[in-house]
């Protein structure tokens, strides 16, 4: 089967298969029942891994593009030729429970109001002089308690 598949470099190998064969069928230039061809022989006319190839029909069977059963080929499925529903966009993808992300800390678990009441005490048995800056290398209050600490949890003299 000729089948002309125009990959985006910019979505990736996978994602880029996915959009195109999506296309196809939304064009109408893959019907329903159409046979695709075997994960290794678009592998290879593509130049990419099978296991992308897999992966992206994996996701599209799943989405209810296409239709597979073991040791048989992959066909586009009877109710993809009209979709009922537009696949899914990023947005769409739910978010998890855990953000991962680098410098996002969790503030539901930060101790506010301890933090808070910490800041208050300070503030009243302190002097003027707390909330001016300080020398270039900091108050040396602060620097004690930190060297102090980074002495005992990282071994640094």
């Amino acid at each position: 089967m000729d089948l002309l598949i125009d990959l985006d470099p910019a979505t990736g190998r996978r994602q880029g298969i996915e959009a195109a064969l999506r296309a196809a069928i939304r064009e109408g230039r893959l019907a329903a029942g159409s046979v695709l061809p075997s994960s290794r022989a678009l592998a290879a006319d593509l130049g990419v891994a099978r296991g992308t190839v897999v992966d992206a029909y994996d996701q599209l069977l799943h989405e209810g593009w296409l239709a597979a059963r073991p040791g048989s080929r992959t066909v586009v499925a009877a109710a993809a030729a009209h979709p009922t529903r537009p696949p899914a966009a990023v947005a769409d993808v739910p978010v998890p429970a855990i953000d991962l992300r680098a410098g996002a800390p969790d503030l539901t678990t930060f101790p506010a109001a301890t933090w808070a009441a910490a800041v208050r005490r300070v503030l009243r048995s302190g002097s003027g002089g707390l909330l001016d800056y300080a020398p270039a290398r900091g108050r040396p209050e602060l620097r004690a308690a930190l060297a102090a600490y980074l002495g005992r949890a990282r071994g640094v003299m």
